[in-house]
């Protein structure tokens, strides 16, 4: 019986457990859940967006629209913020005028470039003037933008009338736009150029006598936006 006895409480000393040859300290994966780990984020706060808007000719050599481009390649372009988007996009003309462009026809890139054509043949002369609105990716709404051209696709020319004369190197005149180049034809024989002054007039006397007989004078004018336009008269016999 003693030896049963010993041997229970031997039993009984070896599985009782020693808190102190255990290691409770927990690391990584193996805290408990609801055990917070120390940590940093990181983000940013954006409330402005920005935009940008320019409108060129056709070929992009100047600010001037005119019968030397191709009215419907008017170029537009600009940029937004990347990830952003255009609300809308309008070229109008003093009048009021207006073409809207489409979403379709805008070109964006995901650096916030963008591009567009639009055919401006239906607007007045004058100045044309294009609005951008934009947003960007956060919702935030960009300063409306805008920029301007000038549209010119008419230039004028007259030719005074010429009486019948006895001098065959008559001087003839006309008006015109200022600093348009006149050119002054007896049929297909140029007889020289002139230039419109500030005051919009022009004359020109030929260098060559034009001989006896009837004459028919054509003067055709190029306006410094390269547009033309012609007149025409009968002069003295």
């Amino acid at each position: 019986a003693d030896d049963a006895h010993g041997f229970v409480r031997l039993a009984r000393i070896v599985e009782q457990i020693d808190p102190l040859a255990f290691d409770f300290s927990v690391s990584g994966t193996e805290r408990l859940a609801g055990d917070f780990l120390p940590g940093t984020d990181t983000f940013i706060v954006d409330t402005q967006a920005t935009a940008t808007v320019d409108i060129k000719d056709s070929g992009s050599h100047d600010d001037m629209i005119s019968t030397v481009d191709v009215l419907s390649a008017t170029k537009l372009a600009g940029t937004i913020d990347a990830g952003g988007s255009i609300t809308s996009l309008t070229v109008s003309d003093a009048a009021g005028h207006s073409i809207i462009v489409p979403a379709a026809a805008i070109t964006l890139n995901a650096d916030g470039s963008w591009s567009a054509t639009v055919d401006v043949s239906g607007l007045n002369d004058g100045t044309l003037t294009t609005t951008l609105n934009a947003q960007d990716a956060l919702g935030n709404t960009a300063p409306e933008k805008t920029d301007t051209i000038q549209k010119d696709t008419v230039t004028t020319v007259s030719l005074d009338p010429i009486a019948d004369t006895n001098d065959s190197t008559p001087t003839f005149s006309g008006t015109g736009e200022a600093g348009s180049t006149i050119t002054v034809k007896d049929g297909t024989t140029v007889l020289g150029t002139a230039t419109v002054g500030a005051d919009g007039k022009w004359t020109l006397t030929p260098s060559t006598p034009l001989a006896d007989g009837p004459h028919t004078i054509a003067v055709t004018a190029v306006d410094p936006n390269g547009n033309v336009n012609s007149a025409a008269g009968t002069p003295a016999t």
